[in-house]
């Protein structure tokens, strides 16, 4: 990427003091400054090797939440906050004035999907009825494992290959 010009930002265990994507993000690109609705970072890539295998999960909120509504969802399921163990949050714009908090689960041995749902069940007992929808986003521990463990030959990787194939074309078909 660098050859082509591009500005190439490390993070986790790519990065040689190990620094977390949050703090390569909030240093070096425009991903946090909400004044700017474009948000683009025309010519740089994050790349990283975190020390484990991440999964996304995101709850969408419904139009018109209140900015505070969808922070304090935010702080309810992210650690530094008092939340759910290994995971990072934050709240970001989305559209037709709603919010999206973008959660990173940093280790599902101890914190899970599962548990993030049971934690938004108990934020929304509380807080009201704002959430619009909640999805996985990517692959899971166990999607990747199952691929390694498919690839192991040159007939492996080609099936494996395939596979994926097929499950990115069913997943743009849902």
């Amino acid at each position: 990427l660098e050859v082509l010009g591009v500005d190439v930002l490390y993070y986790g265990n790519a990065h040689p003091s190990q620094k977390p994507l949050a703090d390569v993000r909030r240093e070096s690109t425009q991903f946090f400054n909400t004044s700017n609705t474009h948000k683009q970072d025309k010519g740089k890539a994050t790349v990283g090797a975190p020390e484990f295998f991440t999964e996304n999960y995101n709850i969408r909120l419904r139009p018109g939440t209140p900015k505070k509504i969808a922070h304090s969802l935010t702080k309810h399921v992210r650690e530094r906050d008092g939340g759910l163990r290994f995971v990072e949050a934050l709240t970001l714009p989305y559209s037709q004035e709603r919010y999206e908090v973008a959660c990173n689960l940093l280790n599902t041995d101890v914190t899970s999907m599962r548990d993030i749902e049971a934690r938004l069940k108990t934020w929304e007992h509380a807080a009201g009825d704002w959430i619009e929808t909640s999805y996985r986003v990517g692959t899971t521990v166990q999607m990747n494992l199952d691929a390694l463990a498919g690839a192991q030959t040159k007939m492996g990787e080609d099936s494996y290959n395939q596979l994926v194939r097929e499950r990115f074309h069913s997943k743009i078909m849902e």
